[in-house]
This record gives C-alpha cells, sequence and structure tokens, in this order.
C-alpha cells in the first residue's frame, strides 16, 4: 500500500512538475511573441516617420530648386533693370529717335518681371519653412514612437505564483 501510495505520490509530482514547465514555456512564449510585437509596432512607426522625412524632403527639395531659379532669374532682372537701360546720348549719336514709352514699357515690364520673381522666391521660401514645421509638427505631435504603458508590462510577465494558486485544475 505504501509503495502504491508513493507511486501515485511520484507520478502526481511528476506531473505538477512537467505542467509547471509547460506553463514557464508557454509563459516564456508569450514573453518573447508580447515584446516582438512592441518591436513590430516601434518598426512601423519609424516607417511612418521615414515617409514624413522623405515627403517632406520632396517637398523643401522642390522648393529649393525654385529658390535657386528665382534668385537667378532675379538678379539677371535687377542687372536689366539697373545697367541694362537704353542710353538717350547713344540713341542720339545715332540719329534714331525711339519713342519713350518703348522705354516705359521696358522698364515697367522689368520692374513686374522683379516683383513676380520676388514673390516667388518668398513663396518658395515660405512654402519650404511651411513644409518643414509641418513635418516637425507631425514627427512630434502625432507619430511618436510607441512607448509601451506600466499596465502592458506588467501584462507580459508572469509569476510563478500564478501558476501555482491556479488550482488543481489549472495545474492540470
Amino acid at each position: 500500500m505504501e509503495a502504491m501510495m508513493g507511486g501515485t505520490f511520484d507520478g502526481l509530482r511528476e506531473l505538477f512538475g512537467y505542467n509547471r514547465e509547460s506553463y514557464f514555456f508557454d509563459q516564456d512564449l508569450r514573453l518573447k511573441r508580447e515584446y516582438q510585437e512592441q518591436d513590430m509596432r516601434v518598426k512601423q512607426f519609424m516607417l511612418y516617420r521615414e515617409d514624413v522625412h522623405d515627403l517632406t524632403k520632396l517637398t523643401t527639395g522642390k522648393m529649393d530648386s525654385y529658390l535657386l531659379l528665382a534668385l537667378v532669374e532675379l538678379g539677371c532682372c535687377l542687372d536689366l533693370l539697373v545697367h541694362g537701360v537704353v542710353h538717350v546720348s547713344l540713341v542720339e549719336r545715332l540719329d534714331r529717335v525711339q519713342p519713350t514709352w518703348l522705354l516705359y514699357l521696358y522698364v515697367i515690364s522689368l520692374a513686374e518681371a522683379f516683383v513676380y520673381l520676388f514673390l516667388s522666391a518668398w513663396f518658395s521660401i515660405h512654402a519650404s519653412v511651411a513644409a518643414h514645421s509641418f513635418a516637425v509638427r507631425l514627427l512630434t505631435q502625432y507619430v511618436r514612437l510607441p512607448v509601451p504603458s506600466r499596465a502592458q508590462l506588467n501584462a507580459a510577465r508572469s509569476y510563478a505564483a500564478e501558476f501555482e494558486g491556479a488550482g488543481a485544475s489549472g495545474m492540470l
């Protein structure tokens, strides 16, 4: 009888130990799965952040190229406006009389071109700054890296007391 009780006790202890190892193995897998989910969430948000950076670079790159062209043309226009006027003394020497309205149209069109090119440069600078500041706002307010809360971290861990407190049905 004692041998039978000892065999039963050894069998139950072996079964308890097996289930305990299974419980901790399952908890280890659950913890690894939780870490993998958090890692995937972080990588997903890193992709979002990279997309925001790419879209910002696209906009600021275009605006920088527009700015360069507008400033070169603005410099040419200013040079023509200051140094490229038809000199009256040269016209008189060539015995050609040119109407003054032609000179006025020339100066007015150059002045308008100067204003439009200046506005183009200003708007391209403004658009570049606005795109950059919007990207900063997106990155700091909406596309933050996910940080797990204390409740999520506590839910991921397990204690041996949970296994032992599960009762006989949970242990078997």
